[in-house]
């Protein structure tokens, strides 16, 4: 049975080539789900594939992705964890100064391996919202639609 796909009323901030920055309003749905982290803030911005023609300050219909990252936060915590336990174990007979730039090098490569993983994950079309068709065309001092 197939999923039917979430749609959003959001507002385009800034448009730039194939994707807009929009805004997405929390609604007492969004109480339960943790996927937007809105945190404290009532608006989360978000970037999204462009399907349908829009400007910066249009209303417009926004389908979220059907797949989810919830383990990736695992991941992204234990990488960088597990690679400082590998430099201390195999490290653990050198002295000192042989053992904290390998830990720190350890937590570099961890933090580079996670910037790498999330822009993967983001130019993943599967993963991120997609303008649909807009609702509302607001528009500026001296702009005409065609």
């Amino acid at each position: 049975m197939p999923v039917e796909p979430i749609t959003e009323e959001c507002k385009v901030i800034k448009v730039k080539k194939n994707f807009a920055v929009i805004e997405l309003e929390r609604k007492p749905q969004c109480d339960g789900c943790k996927a937007c982290s809105f945190n404290r803030r009532n608006t989360v911005r978000m970037n999204a594939r462009l399907e349908a023609e829009c400007r910066a300050g249009d209303s417009v219909i926004v389908e979220m992705p059907q797949r989810s990252i919830k383990g990736s936060s695992l991941v992204l915590f234990l990488a960088p964890l597990l690679l400082m336990l590998a430099a201390v174990i195999i490290t653990a007979n050198y002295r000192w100064y042989v053992q904290i730039p390998s830990i720190i090098g350890a937590l570099l490569i961890g933090l580079c391996l996670i910037i790498l993983f999330d822009r993967l994950i983001r130019r993943n079309s599967a993963f991120m919202p997609t303008v649909k068709k807009i609702i509302e065309n607001n528009n500026h001092i001296g702009e005409t639609n065609d």
